[in-house]
């Protein structure tokens, strides 16, 4: 599935794609969703971040670029791990967040807790520029 950024997803490609892929890049984990974030598919990167969180790799960006929505499950699965993720030493930083999903974020009053980004060089930069990466919570 993917995000044309005009309100438009190709649904042929959700088969195609993993829920979740994930690359390194130094220190920064960058994870990626092939879908939306919904209480039917959150246990997987639920488990992602536990998985992260028990290895001390806790600098993560979170590409959106294919999730155009997220349910209650998903923003508080969020809001969860950055506090933890904060607690040490770490952040989750937002990459290519679609304009529907920016807008639940905005409304729920959660998008305060995230640095976002356009671009995936700057959000995986922005981890070496932060002498502290942890905001407050």
């Amino acid at each position: 599935m993917t995000w044309d950024g005009a309100g438009a997803y190709d649904w042929r490609l959700m088969a195609e794609r993993p829920f979740i892929s994930e690359t390194k890049h130094g220190d920064v984990r960058l994870v990626a969703l092939g879908a939306n974030l919904t209480y039917a598919n959150y246990r997987q990167l639920k488990d992602t971040f536990e998985r992260l969180q028990g290895t001390n790799e806790v600098a993560v960006v979170l590409d959106l670029h294919d999730c155009g929505y997220m349910d209650s499950a998903g923003l508080g699965l969020l809001a969860s791990f950055v506090s933890s993720f904060r607690q040490k030493g770490g952040d989750i930083r937002l990459l290519r967040v679609p304009g529907p999903l920016k807008d639940t974020l905005q409304i729920t009053k959660l998008i305060k807790f995230f640095k976002l980004y356009a671009d995936e060089e700057d959000a995986l930069k922005s981890y070496s520029l932060d002498a502290s990466p942890v905001r407050g919570v």
